[in-house]
This record gives structure tokens, sequence and C-alpha cells, in this order.
């Protein structure tokens, strides 16, 4: 299914629940309900994606004091190659963006480093048809205690199964494992990241109910839905 099928049924979605250095921007825990508010629909104008890019630069730079390769410190945004092909969905109250997660198809556009730092030959017969990445998952501070660091998450594994991916892989910190472990990831290596330094490499079945049972995902629901 395209994009544009995706979204033909709603613009936006408000779905359901739950969320160091790298990820400081997700948040710690499951949280208080009042996100289910805030929509979140995948992002196409330069407006928005401008907003997109100023927001990363919040968190990022002036937040976390990352240092950014693709950070532009006259403009105040970041934006990196992994954009050009990449599909940015993010949460927005107002016109300001408080969320986002961004999620890459390798068989539509180029994934530079991503393919070996990820592992991504592991796949084998379903690469690069039927895989995918998730990055630049991140949460405004105001709202890290609440259930949008997962709401977020649903998005991004929403869209890859009606885009028929099977493999979705992420890297994360220490302190993230147990959040991604909870969605269904399960751990795959230790890898080094060019910007971030040592992280860990995680990977999502989409089709595995079994896993997603196992871990109570707030992605089984989604499955049983599109299956059912």
């Amino acid at each position: 299914m395209t994009v544009e099928a995706f979204f033909s049924a709603a613009d936006t979605y408000r779905g359901t629940e739950q969320n160091g250095t790298r990820y400081t921007a997700v948040g710690g825990c499951l949280g208080l309900s009042h996100s289910k508010s805030i929509p979140i629909r995948l992002v196409s104008t330069p407006e928005e994606l401008e907003s997109l890019y100023q927001f990363r630069y919040q968190v990022y730079v002036e937040e976390m004091k990352r240092a950014q390769v693709y950070a532009n410190h006259l403009t105040r945004r970041i934006e990196d190659p992994l954009d050009r092909g990449g599909y940015n969905f993010a949460a927005f109250q107002g016109d300001e963006v408080v969320g986002a997660v961004r999620v890459n198809f390798p068989r539509v556009s180029s994934i530079a480093y991503y393919e070996s730092f990820l592992d991504m030959r592991w796949a084998d017969r379903f690469r690069p048809s039927a895989t995918s990445i998730c990055t630049r998952l991140m949460v405004a501070p105001r709202l890290r205690r609440t259930s949008l660091a997962v709401r977020l998450a649903q998005v991004s594994y929403r869209f890859g199964l009606f885009n028929k991916i099977r493999y979705n892989f992420v890297d994360c910190d220490d302190c993230l494992t147990r959040f991604f472990a909870h969605l269904g990831y399960i751990f795959h290596q230790r890898a080094e990241h060019p910007e971030y330094g040592i992280g860990n490499v995680m990977r999502l079945d989409l089709l595995d109910r079994a896993r997603l049972a196992q871990t109570r995902s707030p992605f089984l629901a989604i499955l049983d839905e599109a299956v059912g």
C-alpha cells in the first residue's frame, strides 16, 4: 500500500499508548494518556519540515549538547541525507512540533552507512524489499512522561505493515533497550554509530505475533486489526 493509501482514510493518527543520551528525548516510562489528543501526521509541507528540522536542533544541540554533523548553527536546524528519501512523522500541538520519528525504506532510497551499521544483510531474502529503519525518535521535554513516544512508534509500525515491511531496525543506548524490547524488538548486536558511539542494534519482526503477545506490545492490536 502506498503512502497516499495509508493516509486516505484520515490525515492524522491519534492512536494508543507508551516510551540516555541518544534518546534522552524519548522519555522514561509508560505515561499519562493526555497525549492521545495530540495528532500525529506525515510531514509534507515545506513549513512543517522546517519546523521539524528546528525541533531536532532544539533537542539534539540546545538540550542534549550533541555534536551533530548536519547541524546548521546559523539557521538552527538539522536536516540530513536520510530526509531526502525518508518519511517523517510528527506530533503537533497547534503549529508546534512536539514529537517526531522518521522511517526509511532501503528499497526506494539510500540509507548509506546504516545498511552495514545495522547489519541489515541479516534479513537475507527480505532485504531490501521488506526492510526499514526508524531514526530520529524524539519527544518534547514536557511530554516525555506521556504516551507520545509509544504513539509515534505505533505510527511507524502501522506504516511498515501497510507497506509490506517484515523487519525494522533501530539503534539505541543501553537505557532504551527495555523500551524497545517492550515494543517487541529483540537485541541484534552492539555497533558503533559514527555520531553517537557504541550502542545497541535492535530488530523487529512485524509479523511475529507470539513475540508481540509475550511482551504485551502496543503493536499487537494493530497487527490483529491488519490481519483480521
